[in-house]
């Protein structure tokens, strides 16, 4: 199964999408309880996304590239024709944000909060403009708890770093 993240959020067998407030929710198919009763327009999120771990077993919930994610099963995200990967669900509920740069670069970052993933996506940006500035980048994320995975690519070339298990497909 594979979604499809930035524009709309396309899901195919698993999942079945609702669309609440400028955010695409994403259920498990057979999912046979209510829809939440939330206000998705309001708050962040993550906010949100706390607010379903308490109803939902397993969800996507999206807004403008930002997800956050609550995983019963392996994931496979497509970001783009060059980034394909694979989530196991031990790493959720966690915060999720793709960055694709001008020059061809491209970052995704799996965190426990939104603030977290947006400073590691600049400090990427920042720091990680050849293939060669990798593993100093890494070596840091790899000090911050909070950060559960990232994957980045420079040209042809991928880094990945993952507290759990993160497959570049």
């Amino acid at each position: 199964m594979r979604v499809q993240i930035g524009g709309p959020i396309l899901g195919t067998s698993r999942f079945k999408r609702y669309d609440f407030g400028g955010c695409s929710l994403m259920l498990n198919r057979e999912y046979t309880g209510e829809l939440p009763n939330l206000d998705f327009s309001a708050g962040s999120v993550q906010k949100i996304g706390e607010h379903l771990m308490d109803i939902l077993d397993e969800f996507i919930l999206e807004r403008d590239g930002k997800v956050f994610l609550k995983l019963s099963k392996p994931l496979t995200l497509h970001y783009s024709r060059d980034l394909t990967i694979r989530i196991d669900p031990a790493l959720t509920p966690a915060f999720l944000i793709l960055e694709s740069f001008e020059d061809g670069r491209e970052c995704v970052v799996v965190a426990k909060t939104e603030e977290i993933a947006e400073d590691l996506l600049r400090r990427f940006d920042e720091r990680v403009r050849w293939p060669e500035d990798f593993p100093c980048f890494l070596r840091e994320v790899k000090k911050n708890e909070q950060v559960l995975g990232v994957v980045g690519s420079v040209g042809k070339v991928t880094g990945i770093w993952t507290r759990g298990n993160i497959v570049v497909v």
